[in-house]
């Protein structure tokens, strides 16, 4: 879930069931435009998160979720932001930090900005007029390691590092003492220092393949990111709301 509201309501506001299906009818249209190019450019890349949960459990979207995650390896991933965003079009924004100058996040997304956005991310809207409907991109990275103390640094320092971004540009309050502290620390660093660290980081361990791949760049605990390299040696298919859509082999 990516705290999507409708235009005009209040921030926070739920979305309604048609609300809803209005929206997954928008976010499957941008699926398709998305895994056209990537066929076009031969570039793979999987269902995630809630939006594969979504297609074993569903057929399709969780009823409730208003966005859709996917998963690339890394060099795949850079390709996709080389190539992507001019055969995607002017319908689309891919939102990185080299494309979009207080970028608020550690991942990339491909956002809907063609026509009246009816379906808007209101805590973003100080930073771009952009922020309507979204498909969340993480690349996947080699690591060598299932979990040891080398891993457990690296997510600690790519939580505090995304915790000092969002503060920085205000992305979300900071009500509580950590995210008071982050904020604090914020102020002493650029933007630009930040996504340097954060993709650094995340590359900590390079393109060579190893015998896990990890999601360092999502929102879940260690435990939950890491996986044996052959979860993803290929794609299979499976039906999304009538459509067949890559998975990972071992999902």
């Amino acid at each position: 879930m990516t705290s999507v509201g409708k235009a005009g309501a209040p921030a926070g506001a739920p979305l309604t069931d048609a609300d809803l299906g209005e929206l997954h009818r928008t976010l499957l249209g941008m699926l398709h435009d998305l895994a056209r190019v990537c066929q076009e450019l031969e570039i793979p890349f999987y269902l995630a998160e809630g939006t594969l949960i979504g297609a074993v459990r569903h057929g399709g979207f969780v009823p409730w979720d208003d966005d859709l995650d996917l998963y690339m390896l890394r060099a795949d991933y850079e390709r996709f932001l080389r190539l992507a965003p001019e055969r995607l079009g002017a319908r689309y924004r891919v939102q990185h930090p080299t494309t979009v100058a207080d970028y608020w996040s550690a991942f990339a997304k491909v956002r809907l900005v063609d026509g009246p956005q009816r379906f808007r991310q209101h805590h973003i809207a100080h930073l771009t007029e952009d922020c309507g409907p979204l498909i969340d991109i993480f690349p996947l990275e080699y690591v060598p390691h299932l979990n040891g103390p080398g891993l457990v640094l690296q997510s600690a320092y790519l939580r505090f590092l995304r915790g000092c971004l969002v503060q920085k540009l205000d992305v979300e309050p900071a009500t509580r003492p950590l995210k008071r502290l982050l904020r604090a620390a914020s102020r002493l660093t650029s933007l630009r220092f930040l996504h340097r660290q954060l993709d650094r980081t995340l590359r900590r361990h390079g393109d060579d393949q190893r015998p896990y791949l990890a999601a360092l760049a999502t929102f879940h605990p260690l435990r939950s990111q890491v996986v044996p390299a052959e979860v993803f040696a290929r794609q299979e298919w499976v039906d999304f709301e009538g459509t067949p859509m890559p998975v990972p082999v071992g999902y």
